[in-house]
């Protein structure tokens, strides 16, 4: 009788897919979606979006949509979102991979389907079934029954190139309906055939938890939500909310500084007085710079207290777990000019009501921020970027590398932004050299035309920052005007991004001196000037107002600040 041998395998795929699928499902709604809505960065989408469908025939099938306007392009870069832990082509750093597939496994999922549309003919597509891929993982076979069951087309679909025309007939009818309805179009679509659907998704106070979770995450892109199963009739886009501090008019006592690397040894560096100090050992001093180049920049600052507040009471509102201030103290990563997580990484910094970080009123704060960014060009080494930064398979989980001198970095920072300078082994502390002392930074007032009738006033506490403030609202006058629209009475979108500057002015007082021309605007309130009220959304609404003569604004209005200011 011949001899029955089993297969050897090294590892088990069987285990790896149990372990996987039930690791994802576990993961929270919101670190799993930041996967699919950081990929926004890999091609040229100018706007992505969520949908929520409820079946019109089905009164329990709901279909997750999500989609933006350019994705992979080809069957290999499509396959990678089938495979675990396998990254696909990407020139940005830290990239490892796997991040989609816990999007996709961690649903109760009975078919997600992936496609890519190329042209008006053709698509790339591919499919899985993480439903019954969980059930083979888990039934009483043997691992080579598992490997050849779970890679038959019963369970996973491979890319391949088809005829639209030749897919199913949801298709077409759900991608017409999603540009008409959100003015996208979904060229790179995930569906998700739910079998069960998360209470993030089914709760209106979790599903605006979620939402201000996104929106605190600060994405560079808009995204667009519609939810059939909370009764939303019409896509939705929501106001990034910043309770890191991005936005320049609102941070005082701004310290950057450079990290380094010594790209043989791994070992961390300070420069101080032309010279680089070890950040670990401070014997190690070297003049010769010709193997250490520069990790990433590492950015300080004090984010204002009533930007922080106002900003904090949006994130809080119907939120049913609200967060404290102290849960944004901390340490942050911007790595690809993205954030890894709306919240900072934990356990890093000392509490903050003992930190000895002066706000002007207070020995310490817990609105100080540190940012690590590392250099884009350096970190695409992943050996330079990893001697740091250890990137999980879910991205909101990346922290510090364990055995890297993360500890000592921070603290060298610390000091270096409290003016102490590095303590070397020698005893003597490198302290920097100290600045003239100067007047307080003055702050300043403004009054600006964004163009289709719409005004905006405003101030800033330090005048430096007024040109930034002007380009923001250059930038986002477009924007405002299709979200007074209703109000405004121009029909047509405008073509061009405008803020005319029509008053200016530096003062030691910006907030009282903004406050006068709220009032002055009150004053003058007739038919010419229509003042668009506060609206709970947003925190800068009520300094927007409507007014179709120019002259009258730019003349009469502006005399009277000149008067009463």
């Amino acid at each position: 009788m011949d001899k029955i041998i089993s297969k050897t395998y090294g590892q088990s795929t069987k285990e790896s897919y149990r372990d996987d699928i039930e690791s994802s499902i576990k993961c929270s709604t919101i670190y799993k979606n930041y996967e699919y809505f950081d990929d926004y960065s890999y091609g040229s989408s100018q706007s992505m979006g969520f949908y929520l469908e409820k079946d019109e025939d089905e009164d329990d099938d709901y279909y997750l949509y999500l989609f933006q306007e350019d994705g992979p392009k080809d069957i290999e870069t499509l396959n990678k979102f089938l495979e675990w832990r396998r990254s696909g082509k990407s020139d940005e750093i830290g990239h490892k991979g796997g991040g989609n597939k816990r999007n996709i496994y961690g649903f109760k999922c009975i078919e997600a389907f992936i496609c890519m549309k190329i042209n008006e003919k053709q698509v790339i597509r591919c499919s899985t079934k993480p439903n019954l891929l969980y059930e083979l993982a888990t039934a009483d076979i043997d691992e080579e029954t598992f490997r050849s069951e779970s890679d038959s087309s019963k369970y996973i679909t491979n890319p391949d190139t088809l005829r639209i025309k030749n897919l199913p007939g949801w298709y077409t009818k759900t991608c017409d309906k999603i540009k008409k309805e959100s003015g996208i179009n979904p060229n790179f679509l995930i569906r998700l055939e739910l079998s069960e659907i998360p209470e993030d998704y089914t709760e209106m106070d979790k599903w605006t938890e979620y939402l201000n979770q996104v929106r605190a995450k600060q994405y560079g892109i808009p995204i667009h939500f519609k939810n059939e199963f909370l009764k939303m009739e019409e896509y939705n886009e929501y106001e990034i909310i910043d309770l890191v501090g991005f936005n320049d008019a609102d941070r005082t006592k701004i310290k950057n500084i450079k990290l380094y690397i010594n790209k043989n040894t791994k070992q961390f560096y300070f420069e101080n007085d032309g010279k680089f100090v070890n950040s670990k050992d401070k014997n190690d001093i070297v003049d010769n710079h010709n193997d250490i180049i520069e990790w990433g920049e590492i950015n300080m600052f004090i984010i204002s207290k009533g930007y922080f507040n106002n900003q904090l009471k949006i994130f809080n509102d119907n939120n049913p777990n609200p967060k404290k201030a102290e849960d944004f103290y901390g340490v942050y990563l911007l790595i690809n000019d993205k954030l890894t997580n709306y919240l900072p990484v934990p356990n890093i910094l000392t509490a903050g009501k003992n930190n000895g970080i002066e706000d002007g009123a207070s020995q310490n704060t817990n609105r100080f921020r540190i940012v690590f960014k590392p250099n884009n060009d350096n970190c695409r080494d992943n050996d330079i970027f990893d001697s740091l930064i250890q990137t999980r398979e879910i991205k909101a989980l990346t922290g510090f590398l364990d055995k890297s001198p993360w500890n000592e970095i921070v603290k060298c920072s610390m000091k270096i932004y409290k003016g102490l300078g590095i303590s070397t082994g020698n005893g003597i502390t490198n302290k920097p050299k100290k600045e003239k002392k100067s007047e307080k930074n003055k702050g300043g007032v403004y009054m600006v035309y964004l163009g289709n009738g719409l005004w905006k006033y405003g101030m800033v506490e330090d005048y430096k920052g007024m040109d930034n403030r002007m380009d923001i609202h250059k930038s986002e006058c477009i924007k405002k005007i299709k979200e007074f629209n209703n109000l405004l009475n121009y029909k047509e979108e405008p073509k061009t991004k405008k803020c005319i500057i029509v008053y200016k002015k530096e003062t030691s007082s910006p907030k009282g001196d903004e406050e006068k021309i709220a009032s002055i605007i009150n004053k003058y309130k007739s038919e010419k000037i229509k003042i668009i009220e506060c609206d709970r959304s947003s925190n800068s609404q009520r300094e927007y107002f409507i007014c179709d003569n120019f002259d009258y604004i730019s003349d009469y209005i502006v005399d009277r600040c000149n008067i009463d200011i």
